[in-house]
């Protein structure tokens, strides 16, 4: 069997989406089986002129008449299924779809986009959503495609994390004063669905009782000059701390810093939080998190097992959940211990099974 992915995003380009694809093939069973077709070298987009697709047509077509593929998967729903949409009618090839959310919420808004998108995936022989959230979409739409839905959830390389020298935990502390303190930490880009800006208004219902609460957050972006100004509007600049140039061994000293890693994601004009892959990484340093409900969050958090749930909109909910959390050191282990067991089920090797197992049923 060989397959082919064509996508927008691949390492070394940065993102969830592009790292995502590159952990799939990295852990496929089969390395020679997989063959990645990506737009690094401009092979996939113009850079200007109308309809920039028009690359991937030329591009896609070569490697189908010189690679004799049994399958296309298909990173981006538009344009790129467009393109392989149209060449199924030529070349003799099955397909899949990826779908992670936003990009389907997307396709649907406008008419043109939404007749295309859901012609792609009546063609399709597979659709793979990144959550269920985003399957359950799929189904309200589409509902007699259901039988080809399979969820292939982001992954992680391995239960047990990484090592951090106690040396360095030490250094950490003493840099920015956190002997004795208990720690709230946030680990993503700082955009409004993050949530950051919630959990800073629910700081000053917390530290009259924790008055050595300190909220870290590693990550960067343009909705941080927003959470700064209300930093300081809430009087709470010496109990945040915005960390936005962390080393990996930094944010995996984080990890086995923190008490709680807390972030309440919420959807935003209809964007949304496809997974958290950082509760994982949370979980995985034996961390009980505290989650949105929004979005494919319910795929990475437990309620009640590996963390909590919360209304993201609500400071009070956060704080409430922050102190039922902070009173309680055995719910925090044991909600720790859970998330840490729970990871066997998305280590990437499994995930790549899953989804290679699926494409032979449909061959």
């Amino acid at each position: 069997m060989r397959c082919l992915l064509v996508t927008l995003e691949y390492p070394p380009f940065y993102g969830g989406i592009a790292n995502y694809y590159g952990h799939l093939v990295k852990a496929w069973p089969q390395a020679d089986e997989v063959t990645v077709l990506d737009n690094n070298k401009g092979q996939l987009l113009a850079p200007q002129g109308k309809w920039p697709w028009r690359r991937s047509l030329v591009s896609l077509w070569r490697a189908l008449k010189q690679g004799h593929y049994d399958f296309v998967l298909v990173g981006q729903i538009l344009p790129l299924g467009t393109v392989v949409w149209l060449l199924s009618f030529i070349f003799p090839i099955k397909y899949g779809v990826f779908l992670h959310g936003m990009d389907w919420g997307e396709a649907l808004k406008r008419p043109r986009k939404s007749w295309l998108a859901q012609r792609i995936l009546r063609r399709s022989a597979l659709i793979i959503a990144a959550n269920n959230y985003t399957a359950d979409l799929v189904k309200g739409t589409m509902p007699l495609l259901s039988s080809r839905i399979i969820v292939v959830n982001p992954g992680i390389d391995s239960v047990e994390p990484p090592l951090v020298a106690p040396e360095y935990l030490a250094s950490l502390r003493q840099r920015y004063n956190l002997e004795g303190c208990q720690i709230l930490l946030t680990v993503g880009r700082v955009v409004e669905r993050k949530g950051v800006d919630k959990v800073l208004e629910a700081l000053p219902q917390l530290l009259p009782y924790y008055p050595k609460l300190r909220y870290i957050i590693l990550g960067n972006g343009p909705y941080l000059p927003v959470c700064q100004q209300l930093m300081a509007d809430l009087g709470i600049k010496d109990e945040v701390i915005f960390i936005t140039n962390a080393t990996d061994e930094e944010k995996a000293a984080w990890y086995q810093l923190a008490d709680i890693f807390i972030m309440p994601a919420r959807a935003k004009d209809g964007d949304f939080e496809g997974f958290g892959i950082v509760y994982l990484e949370a979980n995985q340093a034996g961390k009980p998190v505290i989650a949105g409900q929004s979005g494919g969050v319910g795929d990475a958090v437990v309620d009640g097992v590996t963390g909590l749930m919360v209304d993201p909109q609500s400071p009070r909910a956060i704080a409430q959940a922050v102190r039922r959390l902070l009173n309680d050191e055995s719910l925090r282990r044991q909600l720790g211990k859970n998330g840490q067991a729970r990871l066997q089920q998305f280590l990437w090797p499994r995930q790549a099974h899953l989804l290679r197992d699926k494409i032979k049923e449909v061959l």
